[in-house]
């Protein structure tokens, strides 16, 4: 056998189907034994795979045993001289993996090829090639040396962007997203190590791959793309935990010989970068508190200006505490905070609830009572404020007329029935996101003309200029309409300034043709400036 395949899946049956889809052509000439390890996916995922590929091999896990683990239950039935482990949120180009076994086959010294990954935005994943984490890469990359200097191979040594990414290269470390390798590089290191239960697998075993004198390289001319973290969206476990638990673990494991200098720089290093992301992560969830907080003192602060024309807030400290905990506490307790946080309504009655907290306060507790001119001034700001910015921020992109504005420009790329329907939805159902600029006909053939009401306005190779031109935020490939290969140059060469999609032929086999279109969803923030600069043209 020439090739197997092993998928560890997780709550993304619509991003598996569509990994499967594009690796079935790619493996076209090839005998390949394809293996989906699913991790207890809650998403009818078993079911799914049992009806729709009743080929592929299935191994159900009633628990999840995590990425390494699972990987290894799919090596040790993998029978072909190849093995490939790959990510479910990925889509393979026709060609991908002929190129890499071309190459594997003509490179007998090279244990290990990964190709180069295309993110979700459609700009070079970093994590296509690394180098490994060594005391002076570490630094450079948590103190931000690397990103002021990223062209420098000494402060440049993790992410290796002093590289050209079209440049094949031999490297450090692939991503565990997309690594093809040898049957005998399975057999001398013996996949995963299964202590690490989410990421710093792939950087460990390709440590120990290089410890075996095989060579691991990067091929550019190979192109996948790599959605990223969609397994890690639809999991409970704390993903930014397991990460830095796994760069501990790989430090330990790989560095604990070394001179105690490295090792403490390096764990340094880490809790340093993990204390910054918790720091990030707690300004994230309390935003909406702050926001509060500062509704809450802008409109005391202003009201006492006011008054007083002053602001010594030294015999009010007191009392305003006590005013901005109630706020706070009654606006917790409407559960706008967490579950309820869109809620316009809550955000009002919670604003009337603590003025009437505020004013009951002062009125039985006399030796807090403060004037009641600053206290019903702030209330009518607080009233009127803090379900106000909720508005703006949550619903202001979907009011009346201004929603047609605020859906993303989108061109579709196809003219078939799958983008039929598309823009056919776009056209009856209010509620959705994208507004149809136009087509692109990939043949050519209806160019100049109209489908569905919309303009097919040009051919593929015209992208960059249309998305300039029109202020594109949103293209839509339809894959029956076009090789991966195709598409996945057509994303490249975007670069980033557009969100795209990709929609399998499988689409118009679901009830209305959407499940797995509105799976792999992604969304940029509409762009403010170039739609300001089309209110004034004639674009539709």
């Amino acid at each position: 056998m020439d090739l197997s395949i092993v998928i560890v899946n997780y709550n993304v049956k619509y991003f598996l189907e569509q990994a499967l889809l594009s690796l079935m052509k790619s493996t076209q000439g090839y005998e390949t034994q394809f293996i989906v390890v699913d991790n207890a996916s809650q998403d009818g995922s078993v079911e799914f795979m049992r009806n729709k590929f009743p080929a592929v091999e299935l191994i159900a896990n009633e628990t999840n045993l995590g990425f390494g683990k699972a990987t290894n239950q799919g090596l040790k039935v993998a029978a072909g001289r190849y093995i490939l482990v790959i990510n479910p949120d990925t889509l393979v180009g026709e060609e991908a993996l002929r190129k890499l076994i071309e190459f594997m086959d003509t490179h007998p010294e090279i244990g290990a090829v990964g190709p180069k990954l295309i993110d979700r935005g459609g700009k070079f994943e970093l994590n296509s090639r690394r180098g490994f984490p060594t005391p002076t890469a570490a630094f450079c990359k948590i103190t931000g040396l690397a990103h002021i200097f990223p062209n420098n191979r000494f402060t440049a040594g993790y992410n290796l962007t002093y590289l050209d990414p079209d440049v094949p290269s031999e490297v450090d470390s692939l991503s565990g997203a997309f690594m093809l390798i040898r049957r005998e590089v399975y057999e001398q290191t013996g996949g995963f190590d299964e202590d690490f239960f989410m990421y710093g697998e792939d950087l460990d075993w390709c440590w120990r791959i290089k410890q075996k004198d095989w060579k691991i390289w990067y091929l550019p001319d190979a192109k996948v793309i790599h959605y990223g973290g969609e397994s890690s969206l639809r999991s409970d476990v704390d993903t930014r935990r397991m990460f830095y638990d796994a760069m501990f673990l790989f430090i330990k494991k790989h560095y604990s010989g070394a001179f105690p200098l490295k090792n403490i720089l390096l764990r340094i290093g880490v809790s340093l970068t993990a204390s910054a992301s918790r720091i990030k992560n707690l300004i994230t969830r309390f935003r909406a508190p702050m926001i509060d907080l500062l509704i809450v003192n802008t409109g005391l602060f202003a009201g006492r200006l006011v008054k007083f024309g002053r602001l010594d807030l030294n015999d009010v400290f007191v009392p305003y505490l006590i005013y901005n905990i109630g706020w706070l506490a009654i606006f917790a307790s409407f559960g706008i905070y967490s579950h309820r946080k869109t809620s316009i309504k809550l955000a009002l009655i919670g604003a009337i609830a603590g003025s009437v907290f505020s004013s009951a306060f002062t009125y039985f507790f006399k030796q807090y009572a403060y004037s009641r001119f600053v206290l019903l001034s702030a209330s009518m700001f607080i009233i009127i404020f803090t379900p106000l910015w909720r508005w703006i921020v949550f619903r202001l992109p979907s009011a009346g007329g201004l929603k047609e504005w605020f859906r993303r420009r989108t061109l579709l790329v196809g003219v078939d029935e799958l983008t039929g329907r598309i823009a056919a939805k776009a056209q009856k159902d209010a509620s959705f996101d994208f507004n149809i600029i136009g087509f692109i006909d990939p043949t050519g053939e209806k160019i100049g003309g109209e489908y569905h009401d919309r303009e097919v306005l040009g051919a593929p190779e015209e992208l960059p200029r249309l998305v300039k031109s029109l202020a594109i935020e949103e293209v839509i490939f339809s894959a029956g309409s076009m090789k991966y290969e195709d598409i996945l140059k057509h994303i490249s060469l975007l670069g980033g300034r557009v969100g795209f999609k990709v929609i399998p032929e499988s689409a118009l086999q679901s009830p209305n043709g959407e499940a797995p279109f509105l799976e792999l969803g992604f969304q940029k923030k509409p762009r403010l400036l170039p739609r300001i600069r089309k209110l004034s043209g004639d674009i539709r």
